[in-house]
């Protein structure tokens, strides 16, 4: 059995580094060199989030739009009826 040159703690002859401080223990390594990527799952489902309000906020606003755009055709429609209904009242009144 190794010891530790660090901080004392058993290593078995195999290990590269000790398994409590992180020192190697001079083992040499043949092993290739190996890629490490982090990848934050919290930031990855922010994004999402974010993209998904983004794409209801849209929908949202569109359906709001729309009710706006029939809200002024339907007084514009009821805007010309009255007008029209003006008119045929002093046409009538002027008449007789």
């Amino acid at each position: 059995m190794k010891y530790c040159t660090k901080c004392g703690s058993e290593v078995s002859e195999s290990d590269k580094f000790c398994s409590d401080c992180g020192q190697t223990t001079g083992q040499s390594s043949n092993d290739a060199a190996v890629k490490v990527e982090i990848v934050n799952t919290n930031t990855d489902k922010a994004i999402k989030a974010v993209g998904d309000s983004i794409s209801i906020g849209k929908k949202v606003a569109k359906k709001h739009k729309e009710a706006t755009v029939n809200f002024l055709e339907s007084s514009l429609i009821l805007v010309i009826a009255t007008l029209g209904c003006f008119a045929i009242f002093a046409f009538v009144a002027f008449v007789f």
